[in-house]
């Protein structure tokens, strides 16, 4: 298969996976305003370091009709990186500290800390369907 065609394919289809996966996260953020809210304790805070970016760690626990649950999702579509932004929400949520988490009311051990989608949620989508109008560009004059 010529490398071109592998290239335009190989492109299509990460934009298709992208894409897909970028919409669930936004309807399951725009889902999560309408979530009960209920109080949860919070078990770990800290910068976690992934190739060369600080990422936010923080997981908690609350209970659903006495079953413990815990929970990691601070939000939908990710947070932002880099470590002043990462540490600020290791600062909000204290260790030991109590908060409200949004739960799903169809599957009580989806959980998030900030209910609504992450703005950069709509930058991976406009990313994804532009770089599957290139390949789809690439396939149509190849």
């Amino acid at each position: 298969m010529d490398r071109i065609i592998v290239f335009i394919l190989t492109c299509s289809l990460g934009s298709i996976i992208g894409l897909i996966w970028s919409l669930i996260n936004l309807w399951r953020g725009l889902q999560s305003r309408y979530w009960d809210r209920v109080d949860c304790e919070i078990l770990e805070s800290r910068l976690s370091l992934f190739p060369f970016k600080f990422y936010p760690f923080i997981s908690y626990q609350y209970k659903i009709d006495g079953i413990p649950c815990k929970g990691k999702r601070i939000k939908y579509g990710g947070v932002r990186q880099g470590y002043f932004r990462a540490s600020a929400y290791c600062d909000q949520y204290i260790k030991g500290e109590t908060y409200q988490v949004s739960v799903d009311p169809n599957n009580f051990r989806r959980s998030v800390l900030e209910p609504g989608p992450s703005p950069q949620i709509y930058g991976a989508i406009i990313l994804c369907i532009l770089i599957g109008l290139i390949g789809l560009n690439g396939l149509l004059t190849y």
